[in-house]
């Protein structure tokens, strides 16, 4: 019985391992996702910003 044991304590520390892994991975593709949305949003209201100020400095 107590090699069983053993042996399922082998498996769920591997089990750990392999899900702390997905975990942090999870976590870089979500940063990087984070970061280019933060990217185009910015472009966009510079964007915005420059066409309102066009649209106003020719009235």
């Amino acid at each position: 019985m107590g090699e069983a044991t053993a042996g399922m304590r082998e498996d769920n520390a591997k089990r750990d391992a392999e899900f702390s892994k997905l975990r942090e991975d999870i976590a870089k593709r979500d940063t990087a996702n984070t970061r280019w949305l933060i990217a185009v949003i910015t472009a966009a209201t510079a964007i915005i910003i420059a066409v309102m100020a066009v649209l106003l400095s020719s009235t």
